[in-house]
């Protein structure tokens, strides 16, 4: 998409002012574009306030995408902007461009930059994750997540869908009497066992 912008951009001709061609004209399109973008977060902002920018598979990304996504950074006129990006680390070589920027912006931005590396979660974490859920004690969800923890070793989109199959499937219901989730731990385990892997329950859930 960036690089069809580029395209475009240096297309473009400003028949309305020949003095701005003038002082533009040793510009590249992509300065222009990451000018016109800077300019467009900062007006967003201005009328709506502070905002996240989330980015998935970033890895997929050009290299020109990727520099005008770094160049909200270098501007200090860009406040009230989180950019939050992520990006799976087993596909990213130390010469792809998601690596080589990401080493150029963490040595522009310094401080305000944070790499968090996300891994599966421990038994102990994923317990408090469901208690947080469920809203219970953590002494109370043990038994359903271990067998979760079991079955998806701790992976979080598998843990939380495998969850979400288990309410569905009224595994895991909510008792009127005791005002609280409950579970048969046999019945947990035996659905546990249906379910393959995460794509299962993927798929399950589109059909």
């Amino acid at each position: 998409l960036i690089s069809e912008a580029r395209s475009g951009a240096s297309k473009v001709e400003d028949g309305a002012s020949r003095e701005r061609r003038r002082s533009t004209k040793h510009e590249s399109s992509l300065d222009r574009l990451k000018y016109a973008f800077r300019t467009f977060v900062c007006a967003f902002i201005a009328c709506v306030g502070p905002i996240a920018l989330v980015l998935d598979d970033v890895q997929w990304s050009d290299s020109a995408s990727l520099e005008l996504i770094r160049s909200l950074f270098s501007d200090a006129s860009v406040r009230g902007l989180v950019v939050i990006a992520s990006y799976r680390d087993n596909e990213v070589q130390d010469t792809d461009p998601v690596a080589v920027e990401l080493r150029h912006l963490e040595r522009e931005a310094g401080n305000r930059t944070t790499r968090i590396q996300l891994s599966n979660h421990t038994e102990e974490e994923l317990n408090m994750l469901f208690a947080d859920l469920l809203k219970m004690e953590e002494e109370d969800v043990h038994s359903l997540t271990h067998v979760v923890f079991l079955k998806t070793h701790g992976n979080v989109f598998y843990s939380l869908q495998l969850l979400r199959f288990l309410v569905e499937k009224d595994i895991v219901h909510a008792s009127a009497r005791w005002l609280q989730w409950e579970w048969d731990v046999a019945e947990v385990q035996q659905q546990a066992n249906v379910t393959d892997n995460v794509v299962y329950l993927v798929v399950k859930k589109i059909c």
